[in-house]
């Protein structure tokens, strides 16, 4: 092997441990806490920013009918002021958010400035250039997206949307645990009501034949 191929190698195992220790630091987010979804989506922002070498990342959620900013990493304030406007709202094909979360699929935009359907004023108050989205499915259904951004022109590669649909995998994981964690709680407690309200009828029951 030359010094180069060598080089590459090890760069590339770097970045594959790297990588494997992100998707091990979201996993450990998820079971420590499996009913708080709000540290899963702040590792997975970081994560995703800092991996694919992005400048911006934000994570949504989608109910079905409204976006909803979950988490953000090194978003400008004047940034996140203007796509506030976009969020608690149907998702609109202006940001990579919504086209993602309308399509379902990976939208990759080279450039936003030279997007015509891209909100320009987004762009230029976020300084969003290149931009990748990738969505969270259930069951083939959008309940989210994770998109990150560069200020300048440089298309993400193959690879590194590969690692964003294992985040995006990873977030739908954390939050189909905590559905099914808070319907086993509401049920249980639903379960404790019925023996007390049952208990409380035996008491009665036995008071009056006595």
């Amino acid at each position: 092997e030359t010094l180069q191929q060598l080089q590459t190698r090890n760069r590339e195992l770097a970045e594959a441990r790297e990588q494997q220790g992100a998707t091990s630091e979201i996993l450990r987010a998820i079971s420590s806490s499996p009913t708080e979804i709000q540290p899963v989506f702040d590792v997975i922002a970081q994560s995703a920013r800092r991996l694919c070498d992005g400048n911006y990342c934000t994570v949504a959620r989608y109910d079905g009918e409204l976006v909803h900013l979950a988490a953000h990493a090194y978003v400008r304030l004047e940034g996140v002021e203007a796509m506030q406007r976009f969020f608690t709202k149907p998702p609109s094909r202006a940001l990579a958010l919504g086209r993602t979360i309308l399509d379902g699929a990976v939208v990759h935009i080279p450039d936003a400035l030279a997007d015509p359907e891209y909100d320009q004023s987004v762009a230029q108050a976020v300084q969003f250039r290149s931009i990748v989205g990738v969505p969270m499915l259930r069951d083939g259904a959008s309940i989210g997206a994770i998109t990150v951004s560069r200020a300048e022109v440089r298309p993400f590669t193959e690879t590194e949307i590969a690692l964003l649909k294992t985040f995006a995998d990873q977030a739908e994981i954390a939050l189909e645990n905590a559905r099914l964690l808070g319907e086993l709680r509401a049920r249980t407690g639903e379960l404790t009501r019925s023996v007390e309200e049952l208990t409380a009828l035996r008491d009665v029951s036995r008071a009056l034949s006595s």
